[in-house]
């Protein structure tokens, strides 16, 4: 499934992880909106490989999915364990 020409991304942010630990070296988590409806993408930065796309027609709910992907992330930064 491919995201529309006429995308808009909103948010980005690159989520940089440890190869070792994790198995790649990043994600990059996108909140965007593609006509009438909003995405969230996940990809791999190593591989370009896509993780994740979820489409809604409400915007709240891909922003409470874009926040939630980024929480154990931040978390894990932190210096906590999974």
């Amino acid at each position: 499934m491919r995201i529309a020409e006429g995308h808009e991304v909103i948010e980005a942010v690159f989520v940089e992880m440890d190869p070792l630990r994790e198995g790649f070296c990043g994600v990059l988590v996108e909140l965007v909106a593609t006509g009438e409806s909003y995405a969230v993408v996940e990809t791999a930065a190593g591989t370009g490989n896509r993780l994740l796309l979820f489409r809604s027609q409400g915007p709240a709910l891909a922003r409470s999915l874009f926040e939630a992907e980024l929480g154990p992330a931040t978390v894990r930064g932190a210096g906590s364990r999974p």
